[in-house]
């Protein structure tokens, strides 16, 4: 009895060895969660790899496998050894869909892998290439058919296209209205304040300092004589500023339009505002001499040209020793 079970146990022995020495060192296993969907669902299609240890695994590219549908979404697993089987296991996922409606197959996916020549010895596998040092071998998966099916219609949708649907009228309550008046009330009453507030709003004061004719006059005279219009030769220049600070002078201190006047035009005019006739004969003989600079070319010396300034001065100083008297 005792020698009976011996043999068992070495009968176990041996068919397991045979089992293991026959078994091939890399399975492939591939499979879809569906083969019958419809258009725009998915689909998880799975490629399981087992080998033994010693196992060389060339990493397939399962993608490439999969070119007629869309990858929505992959995950790779392992390789982890897996302690009761002694193997090595690594699992590839993808998610897949399809927008056409057909028969579709993924093809078979080919694994290749090398086999050292004493793993190749222990599996009794004959050598693919006697030349090389190690053995190169490959294994392919099944192939899966996966039917894709359209959306199938209804006797209300044979029409791919409808007419649009008129808009739906959306009923408000009474107090929808009234809350939107006291909106546009609130919105009103804020823009008028608003406007009301930058009309009262306090602004600043300007003060402006009132300045008479003659200091005007007097402050013009001053710059030109501080000027170097005379000693640069530009005697056109010069007369025309002497001549346009009086005519200035004149129509803001008796409000006679002058500055657009011939000089025999504001002669008349003052005249008809009844000035002193002594007066007007100083402006006149004054502004004709600077009439012949500006348009007759006319080049007086030095001392008619100071002569002329004072002349100028004169004018408004008698007119405001005249206001004090």
């Amino acid at each position: 009895m005792k020698n009976s079970g011996i043999l068992l146990a070495i009968f176990f022995l041996l068919v397991a060895a045979g089992v293991e020495a026959g078994e091939p060192p890399l399975k492939v296993k591939s499979e879809a969660s569906h083969t019958n969907i419809l258009i725009g669902d998915r689909l998880t299609y799975t490629v399981t790899i087992e080998a033994d240890p010693e196992v060389d695994i060339v990493p397939p590219d399962v993608g490439a496998n999969l070119t007629e549908f869309e990858i929505k979404d992959y995950q790779v697993t392992g390789p982890e050894k897996s302690w009761w089987k002694k193997k090595v296991v690594t699992v590839y996922e993808y998610t897949l869909t399809i927008f056409t409606a057909g028969e579709y197959e993924i093809p078979p996916l080919v694994v290749e892998y090398k086999l050292s020549p004493e793993a190749r010895n222990q599996k009794s596998m004959p050598p693919a290439n006697e030349e090389s040092k190690q053995t190169k071998y490959s294994v392919s998966s099944e192939a899966i058919k996966v039917v894709i099916k359209g959306v199938e219609l209804s006797g209300a949708d044979k029409d791919d296209i409808r007419d649009i649907k008129p808009p739906l009228s959306i009923p408000y309550s009474r107090r929808f209205y009234l809350t939107l008046a006291g909106i546009l009330l609130v919105i009103a009453g804020a823009i008028g304040g608003y406007l009301i507030y930058q009309r009262r709003k306090i602004r600043p004061v300007r003060t402006e300092v009132f300045r008479s004719p003659e200091e005007i006059a007097y402050e013009r005279l001053k710059q030109l004589k501080g000027s170097n219009l005379l000693l640069e030769g530009k005697l056109k220049k010069y007369y025309i500023i002497l001549s346009e600070t009086i005519r200035a002078y004149l129509e803001a201190k008796f409000g006679i339009p002058v500055l657009d006047r011939t000089t025999s035009e504001l002669y008349e005019e003052m005249r008809r505002a009844k000035l002193d006739k002594l007066f007007c004969d100083l402006i006149k003989d004054f502004l004709s001499r600077s009439d012949l600079v500006k348009f007759a070319k006319y080049r007086p010396d030095i001392q008619t040209m100071e002569a002329d300034f004072e002349t100028g001065w004169s004018i408004v100083r008698r007119q405001k020793s005249e206001d004090r008297s």
